[in-house]
C-alpha cells in the first residue's frame, strides 16, 4: 500500500495534523454504542505541497523551450489550484498551451494525492497528485503531476513532471528558476472492519525499508 492515498468519495477519512487526538467512552460496547475497528496510519509526510518557478532556459515566448507552472494542493484535495503553460505548445492562432485548476470552475478539481513519488531518487521527498483540468482550449482532461523537494529555493535541484495521457502530453525536468515545497503531517484512519480478511501483520509500506509508518490497532467506541 502506498503511504498516503486520498480519494474521493471513498469510505475513509483523511485527518490532517501532527497529532490526532481520541476520544472514546470506557462503557462496554452495545446496540446504542457499538464498537469500531479503527487503524492509524501515522506518516511523517506531508498534507500540502506548492511550488511556482519554471523549467527550461528559454524565454517567455511562443515555440520557446520553457514551462511556468504555480500550483498549490492540500491532501485534503480541496480548494487545490494548479495553473500550467508550456510556450512550446502553440496554437493556430499564435496563442500557447495551458492548463488549469481553479475553486471557481467546479468542473475542475484535484482528484488524488500521494505523498512520494517515484521519479525522486528518494521517493519520500516526493508528492504526486491527480486531477481534471481545464486547457486553453476549453476542454477538460485528466492530468498527473509529480515533483520533488531536493533543495532549497532556487538552487535547480527540485523537479517537476506534468503527464496529460489524452495528449500523449509528457515533459518533465529539474527547475531554472523557483521552488517546490512539501510540508505538514498526514493521518490516514481506516475503520468499518477495513481488518478483515487480512490482518494487520499483512500490511506492507512501500517503499520497503524506510520506517515512514507505523500501524495499530484498538477498538474505539462511539458515544461521550
Amino acid at each position: 500500500m502506498h503511504d498516503s492515498i486520498s480519494y474521493q468519495g471513498a469510505r475513509f477519512a483523511l485527518f490532517i495534523g501532527a497529532t490526532l487526538l481520541a476520544v472514546a467512552c470506557e462503557e462496554p460496547a452495545s446496540p446504542g454504542h457499538p464498537a469500531v475497528r479503527a487503524a492509524s496510519l501515522s506518516l511523517p509526510g506531508t498534507d500540502t505541497v506548492g511550488g511556482q518557478g519554471t523549467l527550461g532556459a528559454g524565454s517567455a515566448t511562443p515555440g520557446s523551450d520553457r514551462q511556468d507552472f504555480n500550483f498549490d494542493v492540500t491532501a485534503s484535495l480541496s480548494g487545490g489550484q494548479v495553473f500550467y503553460r508550456d510556450w512550446a505548445v502553440v496554437r493556430i492562432d499564435g496563442t500557447v498551451g495551458t492548463l488549469t485548476v481553479d475553486p471557481a470552475d467546479p468542473s475542475t478539481a484535484i482528484t488524488a494525492y500521494r505523498d512520494w513519488a517515484s521519479v525522486c531518487a528518494d521517493p519520500t521527498r516526493g508528492v504526486a497528485f491527480d486531477g481534471t483540468g481545464r486547457l486553453d482550449t476549453g476542454s477538460l482532461t485528466d492530468f498527473t503531476v509529480a515533483v520533488c523537494d531536493n533543495g532549497s529555493p532556487e538552487s535547480g535541484t527540485d523537479f517537476l513532471q506534468m503527464d496529460v495521457p489524452a495528449y500523449t502530453y509528457n515533459h518533465g525536468g529539474f527547475l531554472s528558476s523557483g521552488d517546490v515545497a512539501k510540508s505538514g503531517t498526514a493521518t490516514i484512519i481506516f475503520q468499518d472492519g477495513f481488518e478483515s480478511p487480512n490482518p494487520l501483520s499483512e500490511w506492507t509500506q512501500y517503499p520497503s525499508g524506510n520506517g515512514r509508518y507505523s500501524l495499530s490497532s484498538d477498538t474505539v467506541h462511539s458515544g461521550t
